[in-house]
């Protein structure tokens, strides 16, 4: 048995057009959550700033000052806290859409080889997804000859 060598990915974008429209359709959707929520702390900021104004507390009272800058506070850590998720989920999207992608990518290859009279094997990544059609594909690359692929097919139609 063959030890294979660990290799780094040599880039993230195997199918660049397909990955950003992915990445970008979650991101979006990551997007409009955070700003719900901002509206939702903006408007209990000024729900509760209407309730003093209508309890007579003025601008000065210590204890809207203190509330408002609490309200302030709970603001600035929403965005902060929305731009981290931001961030993590913008991480594993390149990394789970590399993990998609790249089998698509590898079995479109072998299939163009196998066009080509190649007989190379198709064999996915161990965390990569697919692996059922990665195998089904080598399955039909097998199969030789008509008689063999009616016998297949029968084979398949009697599960």
């Amino acid at each position: 048995m063959k030890n294979k060598k660990f290799q780094f990915r040599t880039r993230y974008l195997i199918l660049p057009g397909f990955q950003i429209r992915m990445i970008g359709a979650i991101l979006l959707m990551s997007v409009c959550q955070i700003a719900l929520l901002q509206v939702g702390v903006y408007r209990f900021s000024a729900e509760v700033i209407e309730k003093f104004d209508l309890a007579g507390l003025g601008l000065d009272h210590p204890l809207r000052i203190f509330i408002e800058r609490q309200l302030v506070n709970l603001q600035n850590t929403g965005w902060g806290i929305g731009l981290l998720l931001f961030i993590i989920n913008a991480l594993v999207l390149l990394f789970l859409s590399h993990r998609i992608a790249g089998p698509i990518y590898k079995i479109n290859k072998v299939v163009e080889s196998w066009l080509r009279g190649d007989s190379t094997k198709l064999q996915l990544r161990k965390g990569d997804f697919f692996h059922e059609l990665a195998y089904s594909v080598q399955e039909l690359k097998n199969i030789e000859g008509k008689d063999s692929v009616n016998e297949k097919r029968n084979q398949l139609r009697n599960r």
